[in-house]
């Protein structure tokens, strides 16, 4: 897991991903100075990027999304939008859990248990934005989609609705 601010400090990226070497050189030579190798600076200087383009972070996001390979779960703050996570999952698991009053974003569903037992599974190439009393969900091909709520089972060590189960990682 990789945690980095943008060159101007308004975005940060955590999660595991993995930017293509071609975008790394593209952004060099339109002036960008790279302090390491991490994948998630680069992806961070990926959403600078188009985010000075774009004047919504769902276009930006969209836009970075087309140059990300590999597996990833990533969150995405911005300060554009205060009070806002997006979310991101191609490959790896990604939870919204669904609290009163409050919404978290995990992994593992475990970690949210102390403020619910009800999520929604993000699926593959799935985009969120996750807000304290909402959440929209977009599917990769950028239709918004409604994404069934599942409850956890500790027992079953899993999340379920109506007999369907979902895996808890």
């Amino acid at each position: 897991m990789e945690c980095h601010w943008d060159e101007a400090a308004t975005a940060v990226i955590i999660g595991n991903m993995s930017a293509p070497s071609s975008s790394r050189l593209r952004l060099e030579c339109l002036g960008h100075t790279f302090r390491s190798n991490s994948s998630a600076e680069l992806t961070c200087a990926l959403l600078g990027h188009y985010c000075k383009r774009h004047e919504s972070v769902k276009t930006a996001i969209d836009a970075m999304l087309a140059e990300l390979s590999g597996k990833f779960a990533l969150i995405v703050l911005h300060e554009r939008e205060p009070g806002t996570l997006y979310c991101l999952h191609h490959g790896e698991p990604l939870a919204i859990g669904i609290g009163i009053g409050e919404h978290g974003v995990s992994a593992r569903a475990e970690s949210l248990l102390q403020i619910t037992d009800r999520f929604v599974w993000l699926e593959e190439d799935d985009t969120a934005r996750v807000r304290a009393d909402a959440f929209q969900v977009w599917d990769g091909s950028g239709e918004e989609v409604k994404r069934d709520i599942v409850n956890y089972v500790p027992s079953l060590g899993r999340s379920n609705s109506n007999g369907s189960h979902s895996p808890c990682l």
